[in-house]
């Protein structure tokens, strides 16, 4: 042990008395000092614009160190560049000068020797890491509540990856004399292992062996914060190989032994590493440390719960994918991997989840198909094409027959799909439209309660008297948060069975979660109004959507709940959208039915009601009776008269402060304009002031609580508002914190973790411009007048 000591401490005087190593150090703390204080920067510029005590909406932590484009991945792109150039002389010069021959001659093993070098090179690359514990202290004093622990955890990450790459350097060190070319085979190597998780990915076993000898992305789940030990195994697996194939190298210079037996050491070597690799690879192996603040690397607490009943089977998880579809490249054998990783932290609390992956090719279902130029092309040749230029396995491809023996994907518009199976029940998995793509833990979550739960939320949408149609894609209708299947935050995929029920013709089944009756254009009849009278006296929970102008439609409903739709409708002055849409920021009780919808209120987003008007009540109805989103007394007023949308652009907030609120009087202010621009008119009916726009009611009876969600617009939650809005609104969560009120708080799933607190600068904008210089200039110049001395001295001697 004292020999590797001494070889180390040889190794890294000569590493300080080259300018090799200092010019390193300088030009990473140069680099780190650029990386860290250009996001500073932007992040100070942003805070300085914005109001005292704003905080930013993610995690500052994240946003500088670990993003796409933040510290730690500048790091690491610069590490491909260092370490060649540090470790190629490491054996290089012994050869070109001949003093290996003296260490073969000598009494010190080779392995001391090996270790001794890289204990060299550990210590130096600790530097290294002493560069990047500059900036994590000075994140913590320039951030208010760094994650610290993220922040070492990707330090870690960078060192292991240092330390792999060092060990790289080192063999390639050893299969030359000539430096240039062990700096070139490093490169060349480094980006072997970078790129070998990218060939060969159609076949099953090599596809597993060079994902996991694959560098790239190794230490991403590090920097992260998610500390595994199959990832930090890796390193030193990959260090172990090296290092063992340079003993091997520099023992077959002084041995006289056979080609084959040195090549069954090194294969030896490396099938030892493999099979290491592959036993720490497995879930039951693996160990899993998140230590990042809010535990965001880690099932919410929610979810473990979820995962936790599925118990007593294993889960199986069956990929159909059409190659016909768009999508389909997405379920080829080459993505593979990927999937694994996105069901990786699903498997860290069931390990006994199995992916299988059938493909087949049938008839695309949608309308956007890939090819719907050329449907008259029989399905089979279409199929052959895609087979040939995929280089896809033909016989493992199903035709429509064989699939439709064993599963019907009709419904399911022939997409890429995964079936769920635990115990006797199934349900469907799917990907979405949107920039995500795959489901998220909310979504998967939901998948996994329907598979447990013994009742799954049944939402009955009321029909016969032209109500919002789910199965029509309309702006003003619901398809897409009722039951569009490549919608993520369709109620389908939240957890929600949603169907329709006509009153006249059928009753309402005892199971129904809720029911809900929206904007209806005819009365209702008396048999329907006597099923509805039933339904809510035995406490059934109900969600009324109403629209400004059919009060005399709705009243016979509200009757039931002693409320009442006040006259006219809610004009509000906005430059952005017309005066009939009331944006409005929902009380603070609304964010008691859904987290996110929580944090949403917390950062002022908006509802956006299109066309609403208020809600009358008394307080002797029975219920509790509380505001979900009440309209704003400074911006809008209740306009008595019909609002006409053709004939007006614009309202005047201002003119309410020249008219008085007491009804029948005229106005002293300004009279009506005819210019597209609504002004407040007293004479007319209109009122000042806060309506309540949508409430919610609850009581106790028979034992169980009853909910009650009433809306003044029936707009809030249709296909047009929800995907059709020009400025940020809440309507999503809006109606899926609803929808979770009145399931009982059952679905949707909240699988979100709290909020970090690290989203707060310490730092202004004028202290950055000086962060800047200290580290551009202040301090490598401090470090390169510590060499020029060191070197000077060293010349001296």
């Amino acid at each position: 042990m004292k020999i590797i000591f001494k070889i180390a401490k040889t190794e890294l005087k000569l590493l300080f008395y080259s300018p090799i190593a200092w010019f390193l150090l300088t030009i990473f703390l140069i680099t780190c000092g650029l990386a860290y204080t250009q996001t500073l920067y932007d992040l100070a510029v942003y805070m300085d614009i914005m109001p005292p005590g704003t905080k930013s909406d993610d995690s500052i932590t994240a946003s500088i160190f670990t993003g796409m484009d933040g510290f730690f991945a500048i790091v690491m792109e610069k590490m491909y560049l260092f370490i060649p150039l540090l470790t190629m002389s490491i054996m290089s010069r012994e050869t070109s000068s001949g003093t290996i021959r003296l260490l073969y001659s000598s009494p010190i093993r080779v392995r001391s020797i090996v270790f001794g070098k890289f204990l060299g090179i550990m210590i130096y690359s600790l530097l290294l890491i002493l560069i990047i514990m500059i900036f994590i202290c000075s994140a913590s004093a320039h951030i208010h509540l760094a994650d610290l622990p993220m922040l070492l955890s990707g330090a870690l990450g960078i060192y292991l990856l240092v330390l792999a790459y060092a060990s790289i350097g080192l063999f390639m060190s050893c299969l030359t004399a000539y430096q240039v070319v062990a700096a070139i085979s490093t490169f060349v190597m480094i980006g072997i292992l970078s790129l070998v998780g990218e060939v060969w990915q159609n076949i099953d076993f090599i596809r597993d062996l060079t994902y996991y000898l694959s560098m790239q992305g190794r230490a991403n789940r590090l920097i992260g914060g998610l500390l595994t030990t199959k990832d930090v195994l890796y390193f030193i697996v990959i260090i172990y190989i090296f290092l063992g194939l340079s003993i091997i190298k520099l023992k077959a210079g002084m041995e006289s032994k056979s080609k084959q037996i040195i090549l069954m050491r090194a294969a030896g070597v490396i099938g030892s590493a493999l099979l290491i690799g592959y036993l720490t690879s497995l879930p039951s192996f693996t160990g899993y440390a998140d230590v990042t603040a809010t535990k965001k690397n880690t099932l919410s607490p929610n979810s473990q719960k979820i995962v936790k009943e599925l118990k007593g089977a294993p889960l199986e998880v069956t990929i159909y994918n059409n190659i016909l579809h768009p999508m389909a490249q997405l379920g080829f054998p080459n993505q593979r991997n990927k999937e694994l990783a996105r069901w990786d932290k699903y498997i860290r609390f069931k390990n006994d989840i199995s992916l299988k992956y059938v493909q087949y090719y049938n008839k695309n279902l949608e309308s956007n198909s890939m090819y719907a130029e050329d449907q008259t092309e029989p399905l089979p040749s279409l199929a052959g094409k895609i087979i040939k230029a995929y280089r896809l396995d033909s016989a493992s491809i199903k035709t429509p027959a064989d699939i439709n023996k064993i599963i019907d994907l009709n419904p399911e518009s022939n997409r890429y799909v995964a079936h769920l199976k635990w115990k006797d029940k199934s349900t469907f998995l799917r990907i979405y439209n949107d920039m995500k793509t795959f489901p998220s833990e909310s979504e998967v979550m939901a998948a996994f309660k329907r598979l447990v739960e013994k009742k799954l939320p049944k939402i009955l949408f009321v029909t016969g008297n032209l109500e919002r149609n789910i199965h029509r894609n309309s702006g003003r209708d619901y398809q897409v948060i009722a039951n569009q299947k490549t919608f993520r935050y369709s109620l389908i995929n939240q957890g929600f069975d949603s169907d329709t029920i006509q009153l006249d013709q059928q009753n309402i089944p005892s199971g129904t979660t809720t029911l809900v009756i929206s904007d209806p254009k005819f009365n209702y009849s008396e048999t329907a109004l006597s099923k509805l009278k039933q339904y809510i006296s035995s406490g059934g929970n109900v969600l009324i959507n109403c629209e400004p102008g059919r009060n005399t439609i709705i009243q016979p409903v509200l009757d039931l709940l002693n409320l009442s739709l006040m006259q006219g409708q809610i004009v509000q002055q906005n430059p952005q959208t017309t005066p009939d849409n009331a944006f409005n920021i929902p009380e603070k009780v609304a964010g008691e039915m859904f987290p996110l919808l929580k944090t949403s209120i917390q950062d002022s987003v908006m509802t956006n009601l299109q066309g609403v008007t208020g809600i009358a009540y008394a307080n002797n109805t029975g219920f509790k009776i509380e505001p979900l989103i009440n309209s704003d007394s400074k911006t809008g007023w209740l306009k008595h008269n019909k609002l006409d949308p053709d004939m007006t652009v614009d309202a005047d907030a201002s003119s309410m402060n020249t008219a008085p609120t007491r009804r029948g009087r005229r106005p002293v202010g300004p009279p009506a304009k005819y210019t597209g621009t609504l002004t407040f008119q007293a004479a007319e009916g209109d009122l000042k002031g806060s309506f309540p726009l949508v409430v919610r009611l609850s009581r106790q009876i028979n034992g169980r609580p009853q909910r009650i969600v009433v809306s003044g617009d029936a707009d809030f939650m249709s296909t047009g508002v929800l995907t059709g809005s020009q400025v940020e609104v809440n309507n999503f969560l809006f109606t899926m914190g609803v929808f979770r009120w009145l399931s009982d708080d059952k679905f949707p799933i909240d699988a979100n973790h709290k909020r970090e607190e690290d989203r707060l600068l310490n730092v202004k904008l004028e202290t950055v411009e000086m962060l800047k210089i200290g580290y551009h200039w202040i301090l490598p110049a401090i470090l390169i007048a510590l060499a020029v001395v060191l070197l000077l001295r060293r010349k001296r001697k």
